[in-house]
């Protein structure tokens, strides 16, 4: 664990669960507001049931990109990342039972630049339950290089995606989408700390 000196969350700040009455007025985005969420996929139930893995059966730096094939794209992800990290509200949309304070910190953004370029290199704290836990996270984003000791990440071949202007191309399964589809996006997690404050690390390559 390192040693990580950033700015800190707003001392005065009173996180909470749910939304009080007015925090969503004149917000466009105040109609995706949901509390009540979905049952967990099963997959996702038999993930948990197995616990952490050994080593040889996580997937290496190279292979990350494999999580996003379910029609997520690279350019979706860099978007998510910085518009749900600058407003509390926003991120209480992702987890509605979990999430309860997002600020950012970093440098004044250019909002002319691609979303890649605004998040990363600044801080997202956030407070938000860890299952019964509450924890106070202080999520950074850095380049690859920062933790990868300059080792580059193996970009897989890009293959073509037909035209899709045809019908046929339209009513392809989703798993041929999926074999089409460039697997560019890569993310990787790393633990830190901020003196109580726990610090997470997400490593941003590039599409």
């Amino acid at each position: 664990m390192t040693e990580v000196r950033e700015p800190r969350p707003d001392p005065a700040r009173r996180p909470h669960l749910g939304m009080h009455p007015g925090e969503l007025d004149g917000k466009w985005y105040a109609k995706y507001w949901n509390p009540v969420m979905a049952p967990m996929p099963e997959h996702i139930k038999e993930a948990i049931g197995l616990g952490p893995q050994p080593p040889p059966l996580r997937l290496s730096p190279d292979n990350a990109a494999t999580l996003s094939d379910a029609g997520v794209s690279p350019a979706m992800v860099d978007w998510w990342f910085w518009w749900q990290a600058t407003e509390t509200q926003r991120y209480k949309l992702w987890y509605p039972r979990a999430h309860l304070y997002a600020e950012w910190s970093g440098d004044t953004v250019d909002q002319s630049a691609p979303y890649r370029d605004r998040y990363i290199g600044g801080t997202s704290f956030v407070d938000e339950y860890v299952g019964s836990s509450l924890g106070e996270l202080a999520i950074q984003f850095v380049h690859p290089d920062k933790l990868l000791d300059g080792r580059e990440i193996r970009r897989p071949p890009r293959r073509s995606l037909p035209d899709r202007r045809t019908r046929s191309s339209r009513r392809r399964s989703a798993a041929s989408r999926r074999r089409a589809r460039p697997r560019r996006g890569r993310a990787l997690l790393a633990g830190a700390r901020m003196g109580s404050r726990r610090a997470v690390r997400v490593l941003a390559g590039s599409a």
